[in-house]
């Protein structure tokens, strides 16, 4: 890099990580050094995470598994993270997934545990679908909260009614004072029945998210 009168000013320097790490946090540092200027040692750190795909689990539980969601591509709008493990969701707020080919997707089953939060007073999350990327959402199902106990909502959708490469899905607060409780958010494979036999396991949820 080259210098003028013995300094440099507003020069990005760039480092990424090798490819094909695994999952995880690395650490190291870079050296900077030149002339007569004392060398300067940067720490560092990058994080390779799993990447979003469907099927899909998340528990929403722990700030580093939220900071994974907004790294994949979900938009959180208008809620909060409670460190007691969950999502606070307010009045127009969202959850919402990265972009995904419906296309290759069959029916699979869309779930959340959800409760109010500081009483009862009307909250209702509504799980919506888009087929442009976002710009519109149509409701799948509306959910009145009942109690502070987390209850577990659930919807089976039939992807093929939806034939759009740029899909989205996300779940609202769209009625209701206070905020509404979430955690526990997956898209997994459902069973069906062709009239004969079971064409299609239901995916086991591993993220213990109703333990």
């Amino acid at each position: 890099m080259a210098y003028t009168g013995g300094a440099i000013s507003n020069i990005p320097v760039y480092v990424r990580t090798i490819a094909s790490l695994g999952v995880g946090t690395y650490t190291g540092s870079v050296a900077l050094s030149g002339g007569t200027a004392p060398t300067a040692t940067v720490n560092l750190e990058g994080i390779v995470r799993t990447p979003f795909t469907v099927p899909y689990t998340n528990s929403f539980r722990t700030q580093a598994v939220v900071n994974d969601a907004v790294a994949q591509g979900f938009v959180i709008n208008n809620t909060t993270f409670n460190l007691t493990g969950y999502e606070l969701i307010a009045n127009g707020g969202y959850i919402e997934t990265p972009t995904i080919d419906f296309t290759q997707l069959s029916t699979m089953q869309v779930a959340f545990s959800s409760a109010t939060f500081n009483g009862i007073t009307g909250q209702t999350l509504q799980l919506q679908i888009s087929t442009d990327n976002g710009a519109n959402y149509t409701p799948l199902a509306t959910f009145v909260l009942p109690s502070a106990t987390f209850v577990v909502y659930k919807t089976n959708i039939d992807f093929a009614s939806y034939p759009s490469v740029t899909g989205k899905l996300r779940v609202q607060m769209t009625a209701g004072t206070n905020t509404s409780r979430f955690r526990d958010f997956y898209i997994l494979n459902t069973t069906t029945w062709n009239g004969t036999y079971l064409v299609k396991w239901y995916a086991k949820c591993e993220c213990n998210c109703y333990n």
